[in-house]
């Protein structure tokens, strides 16, 4: 059995939901108009965060502290972007939006550590430009953790599970690279998969604690760091069927050169651009949302995205990456 992530927001100065961009950010719609991806300013960095001083179930409280450390360094870690954190030291508050403190903590509070829910992270946004102000991430006490590097049977791993928050804490949300492979009747998550993929890998595993090229290639695009716009190249174009746009289609683009896969999603009119991939030659697959998830995973709406189509793959040649540049024409027709 696999276990969602939950990503909830609170956004400052006036409460509307989150959408999502062509690019799977974190997008709100601002007060004066248009729309911007949620990230923390540059001043803020190194982003403080605190760790709440009760000691969790299944090791100690500096195991926690460590393993916080290590889920942060991760995303510290990727060259391509301009982050960084610091341990703001320990506190005892817990899950309290609005305190102005960015807090992690274990929960048993069942109005937010609900059946199936590893953890979740909740946003303060500041609706004037899109700036986080506040992000705090708890983790249920419903299930067994672990930090055991190589992991332990029957047990979630806390460093992959805090490696995925801590990708929403950044704004991203939710990624639809995931591969699954059926064992004993029973469908897993599987290595390759996005670390923002919406399910966990299951009990005993670590695999998450290693970012995927989809991962690294959505946090440098929120916060790049110097040269990787110049370094990489983007893919343009619509997705249709019947000649009408495919809203919120799944679009994936794999170079068969260097192993490399990036995930983005259509807008409602089924216009798509893929920023920041490596250049050369890619191909490109459509897919619509699939089992085990679901729109609402995406922060997409419950109507209006078509899951009516089959897999398809652009035909009209090489899709291929320039250094700076956009390709345009990336355009492919789905068939139901």
């Amino acid at each position: 059995m696999t276990y969602r992530c939950q990503t909830l927001f609170l956004l400052f100065t006036l409460a509307i939901g989150p959408k999502a961009s062509a690019y799977h950010f974190i997008e709100v719609e601002l007060l004066s108009g248009g729309s911007a991806a949620v990230k923390w300013p540059t001043s803020s960095f190194p982003v403080p965060y605190f760790v709440n001083d009760r000691k969790p179930r299944d090791f100690s409280l500096d195991d926690t502290v460590e393993a916080i450390r290590a889920s942060f360094q991760t995303w510290e870690d990727v060259e391509t972007a301009s982050i960084s954190f610091e341990f703001a030291g320990l506190t005892g508050a817990g899950f309290v939006p609005f305190d102005q403190m960015s807090t992690l903590t274990f929960t048993s509070d069942p109005s937010l550590a609900l059946p199936g829910v590893l953890g979740a992270t909740i946003q303060i946004i500041n609706l004037r430009n899109g700036e986080l102000v506040e992000s705090d991430i708890f983790f249920s006490n419903l299930f067994v953790w672990s930090v055991d590097p190589a992991g332990r049977p029957n047990t979630f791993d806390f460093v992959s599970v805090a490696t995925h928050e801590i990708g929403h804490f950044l704004g991203l949300d939710h990624s639809h690279v995931g591969f699954m492979q059926t064992t004993n009747f029973r469908r897993a998550v599987v290595a390759g998969s996005a670390i923002l993929f919406p399910f966990s890998f299951g009990p005993g595993s670590v695999v998450g604690r290693t970012l995927t090229t989809d991962d690294a290639t959505g946090v440098s695009l929120l916060y790049p760091a110097s040269g990787f716009t110049q370094s990489t190249g983007s893919l343009s174009g619509r997705i249709t069927k019947g000649g009408q746009g495919v809203a919120f289609a799944h679009i994936v683009a794999f170079n068969p050169f260097t192993g490399k896969t990036v995930g983005v999603f259509a807008n409602e009119r089924g216009d798509f651009e893929m920023r920041g991939l490596g250049p050369g030659p890619h191909v490109v697959r459509v897919n619509p949302i699939t089992d085990p998830t679901s729109p609402e995973d995406f922060s997409f709406p419950e109507q209006g995205v078509d899951l009516d189509y089959r897999d398809a793959i652009f035909e009209g040649g090489s899709a291929e990456v320039r250094p700076g540049a956009t390709t345009t024409g990336i355009d492919v027709e789905v068939a139901p």
